[in-house]
């Protein structure tokens, strides 16, 4: 009995290696300061050092209703698609994919929208997609490494 179950964890665990790495080779690999854009069948990268960093300023309220000031650098999303060379009037969704591949969609009227979706830089140099408006930040991405727009 007890062999039967050391046996099973072995194969688990050897299970769970290989899927790992299949997992962790086949992840786009972007290089770190850089966003990978992902439009229409293109791929580009996009250098957060060649934007225009702004001062993000603005409130937004977490699932439990606190209100949470947010006073830190980054870019209107708008201006990173046009940086890539997409034009926002042939937009009509993008999703901020995470390093975790954790994401999260905006509609092309909130690219759009003055002060409404953010790239903000973290102290770590890392982005995290920043959405005013939404009640409860189920939007909030961190580690942002990926757009991909529809």
């Amino acid at each position: 009995m007890k062999r039967m179950r050391l046996a099973i964890v072995a194969v688990l665990l050897c299970l769970t290696a290989v899927l790992a790495f299949v997992h962790l080779t086949t992840r786009d690999k972007v290089p770190e300061g850089s966003l990978l854009i992902q439009y229409d069948g293109r791929e580009s990268y996009v250098p957060m050092d060649a934007l225009d960093i702004v001062e993000i300023s603005g409130t937004v309220v977490s699932a439990k209703g606190d209100a949470q000031e947010i006073h830190q650098p980054g870019v209107r999303v708008e201006d990173v698609l046009k940086k890539a060379g997409i034009d926002s009037r042939v937009i009509q969704s993008a999703t901020a994919v995470a390093d975790d591949e954790f994401s999260a969609e905006l509609l092309a009227e909130e690219i759009v929208a003055p002060d409404v979706a953010y790239l903000a830089r973290e102290a770590d140099g890392s982005m995290k997609l920043i959405v005013f408006g939404d009640s409860n930040l189920k939007r909030n991405v961190r580690n942002v490494v990926r757009l991909v727009v529809r």
